[in-house]
């Protein structure tokens, strides 16, 4: 018996989670919620490449997979797999592993913004070098719309030319997939001879789980983004839409930042934002996770983060509760929270 869908998707994330995060956080890291528990997960658990790969997926869907594995005896109730669970992962993995180029967290809703301008792309100058200008757009966003008629205005290139240039860089990429990486990718376009295929389409023509096939998909454009450069890919870099050097932060996260950033402490910071100060200790948490430049001294010294970050290892637990218990009052939830962020996996 084997485990496929979402149900294997559920059963790796409660695996990273090791009994101490429920299916709830499942649900949470699938869709994307920004929450500043999914948030500091993703760093404690190592799952930031599933963040917000599946942001259409229902509560419904999640809990039906979790009831599945629980019914096969794959999981407890405390949401730990059973050793049965462990050995139906492992042989699943191997058929099934997580492509090393998967990054929700990073590329996940740009990696949608630029596969939706690609695929319009695409279509668009397919049909143009075959002289049938009239067509249904493979979106109606109007954003992306605007974006391919402003990159077809202002490159002064024939619509030949145009249409060798994108071949020719979307072959180089591709190259490094080999003949079922590039498939995969290709089939997923629109022109005209043919519609993109969907992933349920793709997953039978491939003989694979759909589900599995959407992931391996992503993780090839996320991969496309990691790599764009205006210098290698002069027509495909247009495609990112985020700002060089940009956090991958909540936008109210990043306004917290910039205030901190003119050097207001986190009193200071809630009273202009009129937040909460538990608020802000929530943003000052996300910015830890992800802010290599982060400065922790005005919040704690080295001294007490090496003690607790100590702690955090030998208690083997990541639940906030075991490790404040394990320090009673010496430390605020916070302070243990922001040290939480720097611990890795």
């Amino acid at each position: 018996m084997t485990v496929t869908g979402y149900s294997y998707i559920t059963l790796l994330c409660l695996d990273k989670f090791n009994g101490e995060r429920s299916v709830s956080a499942v649900y949470h890291l699938l869709r994307g919620k920004k929450t500043s528990q999914t948030l500091q997960d993703m760093n404690l658990f190592g799952v930031s490449s599933f963040f917000s790969l599946f942001p259409h997926v229902s509560r419904e869907t999640i809990d039906t997979a979790s009831r599945y594995l629980e019914d096969h005896q794959w999981i407890r109730r405390d949401c730990t797999l059973t050793e049965r669970g462990k050995a139906i992962l492992k042989d699943a993995a191997l058929r099934m592993p997580v492509p090393a180029g998967l990054n929700g967290w990073k590329y996940g809703s740009e990696a949608r913004s630029a596969w939706s301008r690609l695929s319009l792309l695409v279509q668009t100058v397919t049909h143009l070098v075959t002289s049938s200008s009239r067509f249904m757009p493979v979106t109606s966003d109007e954003d992306t719309q605007q974006w391919v008629k402003g990159m077809l205005s202002k490159l002064r290139m024939s619509k030949q030319d145009l249409s060798r240039q994108l071949y020719r860089e979307l072959d180089q990429f591709l190259s490094a997939y080999g003949d079922s990486g590039a498939e995969l990718f290709v089939y997923r376009l629109t022109s005209p001879e043919r519609a993109g295929l969907t992933y349920v389409q793709l997953g039978e023509k491939r003989g694979m789980d759909p589900v599995y096939t959407e992931l391996c998909f992503w993780s090839i454009v996320h991969s496309l983004l990691n790599e764009l450069e205006p210098s290698r890919y002069p027509l495909l870099s247009g495609l990112s839409v985020r700002e060089s050097g940009s956090l991958p932060l909540t936008l109210t996260a990043e306004k917290t930042r910039r205030l901190l950033k003119q050097g207001l402490d986190k009193e200071t910071a809630g009273r202009v934002r009129n937040l909460k100060g538990s608020t802000i200790e929530d943003h000052i948490v996300e910015i830890a996770t992800h802010d290599p430049e982060f400065d922790f001294k005005p919040y704690i010294s080295e001294q007490d983060q090496a003690e607790i970050a100590h702690a955090i290892r030998e208690i083997d637990s990541r639940q906030l509760k075991k490790i404040k218990e394990h320090f009673g009052s010496k430390y605020s939830y916070f302070q243990i929270r922001l040290c939480m962020a720097s611990v890795k996996e």
